[in-house]
C-alpha cells in the first residue's frame, strides 16, 4: 500500500490506462501524474526514489541528475544507459531490475525508500565517469 506521495512524470501508450488504474483504485491522493518537463531538478530535490522504467534509453540523463540529487534509483534493464550507471554504485542505491518485471520494483521500492544515501565518494565517483572533465581527459589521451 502506497504511503508516500508519487509523482509520475512524462507520458506514453499506456497514459490514458494508468490514469485510469489510479482513479479506479483511489490513488488520486496519493499519486500526481505531471506531463513532461524540459528540466525536472525541483521535482528531484525533493525525490527519495526514482523509478525508470523505460523500455530503452541513450544517455540516461535522468538517472545521472537523480544521483547528482541524491536520489535512489530502481531501473529497468536496457540495452544502454541504466546497467552502465548501476555497476558503479555497487548496488548500494542503484537496483537494476529486469524490464517490466513489476514484482522487483515493489519488492526494492520499501528498501530504497528508508535507505538514506550516504555514499558521496560513490555517487561523485558516477558522476565524474559523466562529466566533462572526464570526456576532455579520455579525449586528450586518445589524440597523443
Amino acid at each position: 500500500k502506497l504511503q508516500n506521495k508519487s509523482i509520475m512524470i512524462g507520458s506514453g501508450p499506456d497514459e490514458d490506462k494508468i490514469k485510469k488504474f489510479i482513479i479506479d483504485n483511489q490513488m488520486s491522493k496519493l499519486i500526481d501524474i505531471v506531463p513532461f518537463q524540459e528540466s525536472i531538478s525541483d521535482y528531484l530535490r525533493s525525490c527519495k526514489v526514482v523509478i525508470l522504467t523505460s523500455s530503452y534509453e541513450g544517455m540516461p540523463n535522468i538517472l545521472i541528475e537523480a544521483i547528482e540529487n541524491n536520489c535512489n534509483i530502481i531501473s529497468y534493464n536496457c540495452k544502454s544507459g541504466p546497467s552502465e550507471l548501476s555497476e558503479m554504485s555497487d548496488g548500494r542505491f542503484f537496483k537494476l531490475i529486469d524490464a517490466n518485471n513489476v514484482e522487483q520494483c515493489v519488492k526494492n521500492i520499501p528498501f530504497l525508500l528508508n535507505h538514506v544515501p550516504s555514499q558521496k565518494e560513490m555517487r561523485q565517483n558516477i558522476l565524474y565517469n559523466f562529466s566533462e572533465k572526464n570526456f576532455l581527459d579520455k579525449f586528450e589521451i586518445i589524440v597523443k
